[in-house]
Order: structure tokens, then sequence, then C-alpha cells
């Protein structure tokens, strides 16, 4: 039996080995030992839409791992546009008490959002990106730092490098990913 560090369990109700492989698949690590004698995993992940295409079977009957389509974005509760309501409407109530001009164009916001979604599947969820919203705010107070307006904080270019986008948000989403790791054992 080998152990995998979860570091952010999906809330979808996924199994522990079907988690792992998500995690190990996002850090481009191989999976292939978690199905040596059972494609459950692979079963669940395609049934919720992590998987677009099953993989198909060699002549031994072996999955051949590389045919797997993934989804791009880590389908949440709902659609990715009632994800980024949600996440729109939490972000600019956050930020409104902050001042008014830092709680954000609510387009701009949302713009932002889905940017962020589509780079970073893995914070595709209303808990972690609340979780680090707070976390952000509650540093800078501590801090007693200037705070970014609603979404700058979601994506920001650097003034000198246009082309590279940057993300408080996705920095403290990491961060939140690192406080509350999960050791899974799998089967």
């Amino acid at each position: 039996m080998s152990k995998l560090i979860i570091t952010y369990p999906h809330p979808e109700g996924l199994s522990p080995n079907a988690q792992a492989i998500l995690q190990l698949k996002n850090r481009n690590q191989e999976f292939e030992q978690l199905l040596e004698n059972n494609a459950t995993p692979l079963d669940e992940l395609y049934n919720k839409k992590y998987i677009l295409k099953y993989p198909t079977r060699n002549e031994e009957g072996k999955l051949e791992l590389s045919s797997i389509i993934w989804s791009n974005l880590r389908p949440p509760e709902g659609s990715i546009e009632e994800l980024i309501d949600k996440c729109t409407e939490y972000i600019r109530s956050k930020f409104k008490p902050l001042g008014s001009g830092l709680i954000g164009d609510k387009n701009k916001v949302k713009d932002n959002l889905k940017w962020f979604f589509e780079q970073y599947p893995e914070y595709s969820d209303y808990e972690i990106v609340a979780r680090a919203t707070d976390r952000y705010i509650n540093t800078i107070r501590q801090k007693g730092g200037l705070y970014r307006n609603a979404h700058y904080f979601i994506r920001k270019y650097d003034l000198h490098d246009r082309g590279t986008p940057t993300s408080d948000l996705s920095t403290f989403c990491e961060e939140i990913d690192s406080i509350s790791p999960t050791t899974v054992n799998l089967l």
C-alpha cells in the first residue's frame, strides 16, 4: 500500500483513488499503479466529466492511458457560469467594505474569474476561492498594506511585461491548499 498526500479533497464525493488520479495528473505524474487491477476510478472520472474520452485498450487488453482526453475544467457543482456568478458576488461583497474603489467592476471581475478558472482548473471550487479571498483580506489587514481592487486581485498584468498576468487569488488558493493536506491510503 502506498500513500499520497491529497492537497485539496474534491467536494464532489470522488473516491480516494479518483482524487489521487486527479492530483497526480495535475502534477504530471504517473498514476498507472492505481489502475493495475481496477479501472473503477477512471469510470468514476468519466461519469463525472473529468474525462471526455475513455482510454482505449491495446491488444493485450491493457488500458492505453495516453489515449485519455481530459476535460480542461474541473466541473463544479452546477455550471461554470454559476460558479463565476457565485464567486463574483462573494469577492465583491468582501471588497465592498474596504472602499468603494476596491469593489471592482462586476464585468471585469467575471471576466477575470473566467480566465482564472481556465488557468487554474484545480481551484474551480467556491469554497477554496472564498477561503483564499478571506485569507488575502486578513493578511493585508494584519500587515497594514494596500489592497488591490477585486478584479486585480484575480488577475493583474505586470507593468513591465503586459503579456504575463499574475494572480494574488492563485497565490492564496495555493496557500490554502498547503495549509490543510489530507493523507489518503490508496487501495
